[in-house]
């Protein structure tokens, strides 16, 4: 460039130094722009990368490298872009395989608790067992079916309940009328409904000593 203008110095009529000192001056306008579009370009990127916002960071290098294929700092932050992104991935992974594994744990605890108070007829604990479960996992479909048929057992405990109740309510009021056979009934009744309470059971022993006793007045 220092050449022609030179040359044009000497003999300013001649067209081909003018010419060619536009020509170059373009080029280098072109290669400043360039430059300049890079540096901002690498700017954004370099900020993204340390806010760590990596894949738009990436994507900002790559553009860097369409404005400037050779630069290899762009190339370098990609690929430590892509080792972080991969370490980050690794670990998140890890991370999500402790939390299984401790979410399983916590399950399979509540489920054998659960189990064992099921077993065990207490279906209020049992109830209570997988309801926990449920909340480790939720719409688990063992848990789900378990509490399902532990409901049903406390309903029909409910219901028998109820009529167990009514049944010595009216076998009392009944031997308080000393209808004695007429309680007895009732109390059998009742036993029929829950056979694991004493309470008809002696009922029923009181209730045949009067009837012995009587029998043997007569």
């Amino acid at each position: 460039l220092a050449k022609y203008k030179d040359a044009v110095a000497i003999k300013d009529s001649e067209t081909y130094p003018q010419k060619r000192i536009k020509e170059i001056e373009g080029i280098l306008d072109q290669q400043a722009k360039k430059d300049r579009d890079y540096q901002t370009v690498l700017s954004q990127a370099d900020n993204l990368f340390e806010r760590k916002d990596y894949a738009i960071a990436k994507t900002t290098y790559q553009k860097a490298l369409e404005i400037k294929s050779a630069e290899s700092y762009p190339q370098s932050q990609i690929k430590k872009i892509d080792d972080t992104l991969a370490q980050l991935q690794k670990e998140e992974q890890e991370k999500q395989q402790l939390l299984r594994e401790k979410t399983d744990q916590e399950y399979s605890l509540a489920m054998a608790d659960a189990d064992k108070a099921f077993g065990a007829n207490d279906f209020n604990l049992a109830k209570t067992g997988y309801q926990k479960a449920l909340t480790i996992k939720q719409n688990d479909p063992v848990a789900k079916d378990k509490l399902g048929q532990t409901e049903a057992k406390l309903s029909q405990i409910a219901k028998m309940t109820l009529a167990y109740n009514n049944a010595i309510t009216e076998a009392n009021r009944r031997l308080t009328d000393k209808k004695y056979k007429e309680a007895k009934e009732k109390y059998q009744e009742a036993f029929q409904y829950l056979p694991d309470m004493e309470y008809p059971k002696n009922q029923i022993t009181k209730i045949d000593e009067i009837l012995a006793q009587q029998e043997a007045e007569i």
